[in-house]
């Protein structure tokens, strides 16, 4: 998280990511989020996190925990990297049994709805990184 009202320093968001990188799962969802987006901002600020973000292959959206702006659509696409993270790894194999995975989605009164997917999974074929479902 990286708060907009004031200029990152493109070494410090380096360090950030690799200090949260070196304590995190090999599989763990990264997401840059800039919080305080009710404030303004200097000009630099989002440029500058926009090429990070870009640069090393990661999503980044604005939110304000003060006004609600973005946090569920923060929630939902970081619901939605794990969920498509968990499909594309459990679905490898060709032996197949029947599995339900869900996707929660949210509205834009901040309500949400699950849905869910049918899907045939392989117990004994899974990658590594699902082993543990």
């Amino acid at each position: 998280m990286v708060d907009l009202s004031q200029v990152p320093n493109e070494k410090d968001l380096e360090y950030w990511l690799t200090e949260f990188k070196s304590h995190a799962e090999e599989d763990a969802v990264v997401m840059m989020i800039g919080s305080k987006a009710d404030l303004s901002s200097p000009t630099d600020t989002t440029e500058i996190i926009n090429k990070f973000s870009v640069q090393n292959c990661l999503p980044f959206v604005t939110v304000s925990a003060k006004t609600g702006y973005n946090v569920a659509i923060v929630m939902e696409k970081i619901v939605n990297l794990i969920y498509d993270q968990f499909f594309n790894c459990v679905t490898s194999g060709s032996e197949l049994e029947e599995s339900v995975v869900g996707r929660r989605t949210f509205r834009e009164d901040n309500t949400s709805v699950f849905l869910s997917t049918v899907f045939q999974v392989n117990k004994e074929k899974k990658k590594e990184c699902c082993l543990s479902t």
